[in-house]
């Protein structure tokens, strides 16, 4: 009886000491998360196209390792930023992440990354690729106070707020359909001149891909009798459209400082889109040019989605689907050019949007019913 209870005991010191390497070696991870926004604003990061980044290092060889362990980090959240985990030795070590534009290999300026790492689980912060520093919370543009608030084409207008371009051409501002000069800037002020075509609109502000929305519409004044009656309006112009047409928009869609038409119709699957040559006096469109949508197009609307300063193409879609398409911009002055329509699945029928930025990050939100919204981030 003795024996076998010795016997037992030993078996049991035995599985103990075996075990003792396990239960003394505890995981250790580091997960890396890098913010990828900057360079999706700019263009030089497009995940559509096939682009991805990775995190190459001390620990891993700086990615050159046999096994093709590429160490790729994924956007889970859809938020631009990316993030890893990665399993490895504590101790110090240097990284820097890595981008792979359509096969050509990018990483970031600058002197490399430092981290000392612990025993255990850790999460590094959030850092920008490159270490921009362009895209800060605090950074997002403004726009305070707008004097005079109403005026004729041709007027200066001045624009107060923060976080401008001191350099005149890198603010994009639009009075609604058509864009503005800007005549002088500071970072907190900029003057622009009040262009032919403005409509009855908030002002807008892009810098950066961000967008700040003046808080009441600008009014375009003009000299008037200040009476509407019969002979107010010239006769009528006709120009033929697809049947059941249901909805316009109206913007500036090829550059030319000349507020363009979109049609959307019933009864058809494309836009068509009528690009403006009129002169003072005298109103005239080019021939119309079809954009096929694939899908009933019951409705457009045009903002600046992506922050490039072009004027894109949006349009709800409830049959036979329910989705949020959108059409790039990629025209020219003279010529209307659009990339294939992006969709953004929804629920509950949209048949209208309203876009604007409604949480004040600078990203246009785009809202299709009453309680429910899509953020945009191209």
């Amino acid at each position: 009886m003795k024996t076998s209870n010795v016997f037992l005991k030993l078996i049991f010191i035995l599985h103990l000491v075996l075990a003792l390497p396990v239960l003394m070696i505890a995981q250790t991870t580091v997960t890396f998360q890098v913010n990828m926004k900057i360079k999706m604003l700019k263009g030089t990061f497009l995940p559509s196209a096939g682009d991805i980044v990775t995190v190459r290092g001390s620990f891993n060889d700086w990615g050159f390792d046999p096994s093709g362990n590429v160490d790729t980090l994924f956007d889970f959240d859809n938020d631009s930023i990316y993030t890893r985990t990665e399993e490895m030795s504590a101790g110090y070590m240097e990284y820097k992440f890595w981008k792979t534009l359509r096969s050509e290999l990018d990483w970031e300026s600058g002197s490399n990354r430092a981290y000392t790492v612990i025993s255990g689980s850790q999460t590094l912060h959030v850092v920008y690729f490159d270490y921009d520093s362009e895209y800060d919370p605090a950074a997002i543009p403004t726009i305070t106070n707008i004097s005079p608030q109403s005026g004729a084409v041709g007027a200066f207008v001045t624009i107060t707020g923060t976080n401008y371009s001191s350099t005149p051409a890198e603010n994009i501002v639009y009075f609604g359909a058509v864009k503005a000069s800007v005549t002088s800037a500071t970072s907190t002020a900029l003057e622009v001149i009040v262009p032919t075509g403005a409509t009855y609109s908030p002002i807008t502000v892009t810098i950066n891909g961000l967008t700040a929305y003046s808080s009441i519409p600008f009014i375009v004044t003009f000299a008037s009798s200040y009476s509407i009656d019969y002979g107010a309006f010239a006769g009528k112009v006709d120009f033929a459209n697809e049947s059941i047409p249901f909805l316009l928009a109206i913007g500036d869609l090829d550059g030319d400082g000349k507020p363009d038409v979109a049609s959307a119709s019933q009864d058809s699957s494309c836009f068509m889109l009528f690009r403006n040559t009129s002169t003072s006096g005298s109103i005239s469109f080019a021939t119309s040019i079809k954009l096929e949508t694939g899908f009933r197009s019951y409705n457009v609307f045009i903002n600046d989605i992506d922050g490039d300063g072009k004027l894109d193409l949006i349009s709800a879609m409830y049959e036979p689907d329910n989705r949020v398409a959108v059409f790039r911009n990629t025209s020219t002055p003279g010529s209307f050019s659009f990339e294939g329509r992006v969709d953004f699945a929804v629920g509950g029928s949209p048949r209208r949007v309203a876009i604007s930025d409604f949480d004040g990050d600078g990203c246009q939100t785009l809202q299709y019913r009453a309680w429910v919204m899509i953020r945009f981030q191209f």
